[in-house]
């Protein structure tokens, strides 16, 4: 399972973010779950900072379960103060436009 997801952070809590993404990190590896992959965008000062995670569970169960993790829970603070908006999408690997 692949899920694509776009934060939208305060920029003032972007300490508090990282803390708790290094956290949610650690324990997704304990459901199989990895941040595969971060994507920081480009956005004015004005705007909140901005990043692309895509994360990877070997299936449902275990991104449900890495959810519901009182261990998660636990860190959900440092979240709701840090982020404003969350966009999340399951995802699929698409084709691969390599030069041939």
């Amino acid at each position: 399972m692949l899920l694509h997801i776009t934060l939208s952070v305060r920029r003032s809590e972007l300490e508090a973010f990282r803390t708790f993404e290094h956290h949610a990190a650690r324990v997704m590896s304990k459901h199989g779950g990895a941040i595969e992959r971060v994507l920081v965008l480009k956005t004015r000062e004005d705007e909140p900072h901005k990043e692309v995670h895509i994360l990877s569970f070997p299936s449902e169960d275990a991104y449900a379960a890495y959810r519901a993790s009182p261990e998660i829970a636990a860190f959900q603070p440092m979240r709701e103060v840090s982020v404003e908006r969350t966009e999340l999408a399951v995802a699929t690997p698409g084709p691969n436009y390599g030069a041939a």
